[in-house]
């Protein structure tokens, strides 16, 4: 953990504007089920609840419409037709390899926020040496509600021809009644 954070930290010196990073260690070290989850973590960014999960960005308190999202550096358009909102409860925290917030542009971004940018990047097989299977089970009871949670999340992954060629396979499920 404390070289991912040291990974997450050099990136953020290096990089030319204001933002945060979270790498995938940090993100799987606590229980947040999506990407809206995980972001809330960070300094100078809130999250718009929606039955009682984390929903919608709000970076250093701009309306989330006035941000953009992107997976892997590809704009992610929303889901509503009425909104520029971008829906990152869909999102499974498992399956990120990187958060990366610029909470100020720069002239090299587009310039179609405001507020700032989050940038998921998704894990691939050549983050890890080798090949690797990862298998997470949980579950949790709510006394008050008298339910039973449940979450199970894998990835599997090698590299083939000497490293040129990776494949990465991974899933996430995580049912809670509300």
């Amino acid at each position: 953990l404390r070289h991912a954070e040291a990974k997450a930290l050099n990136q953020q010196k290096n990089n030319l504007n204001i933002s945060n990073v979270i790498v995938a260690e940090q993100i799987e070290a606590f229980p947040d089920p999506n990407a809206a989850e995980a972001l809330r973590r960070l300094p100078g960014v809130s999250v718009q609840q929606d039955q009682g999960e984390g929903r919608y960005v709000l970076i250093r308190g701009t309306e989330a419409r006035l941000n953009t999202t992107q997976i892997n550096g590809n704009t992610l358009p929303s889901t509503e037709d009425d909104n520029r909102n971008v829906q990152l409860d869909v999102i499974p925290s498992d399956l990120l390899g990187a958060i990366e917030v610029s909470k100020a542009l720069t002239p090299d971004m587009d310039a179609d926020a405001i507020g700032g940018s989050v940038n998921l990047i998704t894990k691939n097989a050549f983050d890890y040496d080798g090949q690797v299977l990862k298998a997470d089970i949980g579950a949790g009871y709510r006394n008050l509600r008298g339910d039973l949670n449940h979450k199970l999340n894998f990835t599997y992954g090698n590299q083939f021809m000497d490293g040129k060629l990776g494949l990465l396979i991974g899933g996430s499920y995580n049912n809670t009644d509300m």
